[in-house]
């Protein structure tokens, strides 16, 4: 987790990408591994504009299938997947 979190951070201050979508319920710890990634990221420097959360998602399935709809609800044109 921590790496894909410092991995989509690095694509957010290379201007990579202007947003990103943390994906990920509370799988393996009572915490909501979308949370736990947003409020990291955040304190390495995201601007919590461009930080979208997805805490339902238990797989890797339900992560892509999760955060495609916020990706369509927000009007992302381009997606990239870490």
């Amino acid at each position: 987790m921590k790496g894909r979190v410092l991995w989509s951070v690095y694509l957010y201050n290379n201007g990579y990408v202007k947003n990103i979508i943390y994906s990920g319920s509370a799988v393996y710890t009572p915490f909501i591994e979308g949370k736990i990634m947003a409020l990291y990221a955040e304190k390495l420097g995201v601007d919590p504009a461009h930080i979208f959360v997805e805490p339902k998602a238990e797989h890797s399935t339900e992560n892509v299938y999760y955060g495609s709809l916020i990706a369509r609800e927000k009007g992302f044109k381009k997606v990239g997947l870490a």
